[in-house]
């Protein structure tokens, strides 16, 4: 399945980094002027993507005079792991840029349960059965380029101002469901029209995916709408300084 792409909007976040060792008597701190940050974490939360309280479903062999079966659907996206790297520049002591790839591992997880079964035949029973816990990885990609602009660039702990644009992508439909039957595969939502925005901080993302909307018809076509999920991610990071200057002695 190809990639896809979400666009960010601006994104604000305020931050704290390392400003060097502590200042040695008779000199000012040391000022770091270009470095490589690589970091890891996780992201913790669990937001609910979509839910369809009631989609029917036609059971087969009921084509001539059709009856439908009732199944819940929802779908979330679990938790899972951050790595990355920065390069970040000061070309200035106050002013710099920063470009990050960062990678997050988190996965879809599918709900179904019956909320009404014909008495027909059970074969909707085995397609909801293999769509519950079915999980797949989004295998997100970011890619962004920012400002920063830091208050104490020589202070041992440096308050700092970010601001960027960043770009994703991602390689799963958020909205596609299917399940098996005894007979084969059968979809019970198509995607159409994937696509997304996402807009945010690394360190608390919200990212605009496809999202279910309603129930889909009898040719699997489901309205759709944006579903903005948060994802609190928590790092830690190793700075690797390539270049920077020490203060004037008194």
């Amino acid at each position: 399945m190809r990639r896809r792409s979400l666009l960010a909007l601006v994104g604000l976040a305020i931050g704290a980094g390392g400003g060097g060792a502590s200042p040695a008597l008779g000199q000012r701190g040391y000022e770091a002027r270009t470095s490589v940050r690589l970091f890891g974490g996780a992201a913790v939360n669990q937001p609910l993507l979509w839910s369809v309280p009631k989609q029917p479903i036609l059971v087969r062999g009921t084509e001539a005079s059709p009856q439908y079966d009732t199944l819940a659907l929802a779908r979330r996206i679990d938790a899972g792991l951050v790595f990355g790297v920065a390069f970040i520049h000061f070309p200035t002591s106050h002013l710099g840029v920063a470009a990050r790839v960062a990678y997050l591992g988190v996965e879809m997880a599918s709900r179904c349960t019956g909320v009404y079964y014909n008495s027909v035949q059970r074969d909707n029973e085995t397609l909801c059965a293999t769509i519950q816990g079915q999980r797949r990885g989004l295998s997100l990609v970011l890619l962004d380029l920012r400002g920063i602009a830091r208050i104490l660039p020589r202070a041992t702990i440096s308050p700092s101002l970010h601001a960027g644009v960043t770009a994703a992508t991602y390689d799963a439909s958020t909205v596609y469901v299917e399940g098996e039957y005894p007979s084969g595969i059968r979809i019970v939502i198509d995607d159409r029209a994937p696509g997304s925005v996402a807009a945010g901080d690394l360190s608390d993302t919200w990212f605009g995916f496809p999202a279910v909307a309603g129930p889909a018809n009898a040719v699997a076509h489901a309205p759709t709408t944006t579903r903005y999920t948060r994802h609190a991610v928590f790092s830690l990071g190793l700075d690797i300084v390539l270049d920077g200057r020490r203060g004037r002695r008194y």
